[in-house]
């Protein structure tokens, strides 16, 4: 997992935690394309799933700031994701029916 720095956005402690390129990837695979599976290469991906659903009502804004998170940092993951691939997905992510994309909490 990503090392423990927050953020700079609303639930950043939390989302630190599974690292924001995860966090897109399960996103997307979740609300657009249930074939993307780059998530699951992270081996503590059971841990990160159980993050993510604790922080349903911080999703709608982490994936608006995927949009112009530095680019540099995303390429640093995990799972293989370019940061090309993953600002495209966060604003796929972004075009979801708000519903989907965060509870209102």
């Amino acid at each position: 997992m990503a090392k423990n720095h927050a953020f700079g956005v609303r639930g950043g402690e939390k989302l630190a935690r599974m690292g924001l390129a995860w966090f897109i990837s399960y996103a997307y695979y979740e609300k657009a394309d249930k074939s993307h599976l780059a998530w699951k290469k992270a081996n503590t991906y059971p841990t990160r799933i159980a993050a993510y659903n604790a922080a349903r009502s911080y999703h709608a804004e982490w994936i608006e700031y995927a949009q112009t998170a530095d680019g540099t940092k995303l390429e640093k993951n995990l799972i293989g994701l370019d940061q090309v691939t993953i600002k495209r997905m966060a604003k796929i992510l972004s075009a979801c029916d708000p519903q989907k994309t965060a509870v209102n909490g």
